[in-house]
């Protein structure tokens, strides 16, 4: 039965991948009520994870939050930290999707310390981005790059390309941010040529980390959409 589960599971994260989401849910609770029968709690807990993970890209909020808090639970229970990590951080992107910024940093930096003590890199790649975003949007310019620029370097090293793609992606819009804090601050709140720059750039990197294979769908959209943002900017200076 466990072995049925397993291919339950590895169906759901392919049909997941692909943005089927309510059609993954079908298979994960399969997997998941088989793993609780056979009380295997690790596999549980990563299921709850999996499971809040696609509750929070549906926006149902209030059930990722309980699936998280569940999965937390189990994790904990069965001592993997790395799982911990990964939880803490989907609940990080929860709280900022929520507008709960100050609970999301914390999230965050939380799960980044935990898989840094686990030597799970590929986290690291994962959340960091999300901490850079914040920080570029309270101003913390850089801080937000050093962030970002250690974490292509490690992207690029561990020769993981949709993740390479997914930090430019950040990259892009950061650099949006930036020029949007400079025209709130200048006299005529308008962009200048710094912001113009900085636009071009934002639309350069964003280019090209579309360009990557294997990105995850949402973050691929919320990437054309930025894309979509950033060149709508630079349209509307050339016409002033």
């Amino acid at each position: 039965e466990v072995g049925m589960a397993h291919a339950y599971y590895h169906l759901a994260g392919i049909i997941n991948s692909s943005g089927q989401y309510r059609e993954a849910l079908v298979y994960l609770n399969k997997a998941l009520k088989i793993y609780e029968q056979q009380s295997r709690r690790r596999n549980v807990a990563i299921v709850y994870n999996d499971i809040g993970d696609i509750y929070l890209r549906l926006a149902d909020f209030a059930q990722a939050q309980d699936f998280f808090k569940r999965g937390l639970q189990d994790a904990k229970y069965v001592g993997d930290s790395l799982l911990v990590a990964y939880i803490i951080g989907n609940s990080g992107i929860l709280e900022m999707r929520r507008g709960q910024l100050a609970k999301a940093e914390d999230h965050f930096k939380h799960a980044i310390m935990l898989v840094e003590q686990c030597n799970g890199l590929m986290g690291k790649v994962l959340f960091s981005p999300y901490l850079a975003l914040l920080l570029a949007e309270q101003g913390k310019i850089s801080q937000a790059q050093s962030i970002l620029h250690s974490t292509l370097l490690l992207a690029r090293r561990l020769h993981l390309v949709p993740y390479i793609g997914y930090v430019l992606i950040t990259l892009g819009n950061m650099r949006l941010i930036q020029a949007t804090l400079l025209a709130e601050h200048s006299e005529a709140s308008i962009f200048d040529e710094t912001s113009i720059h900085l636009l071009k750039r934002a639309r350069k990197t964003l280019e090209r980390a579309l360009s990557f294979e294997g990105i995850d769908a949402e973050i691929h959209l919320e990437g054309c959409l930025t894309l979509l943002e950033v060149s709508w900017l630079l349209d509307r200076h050339e016409l002033l």
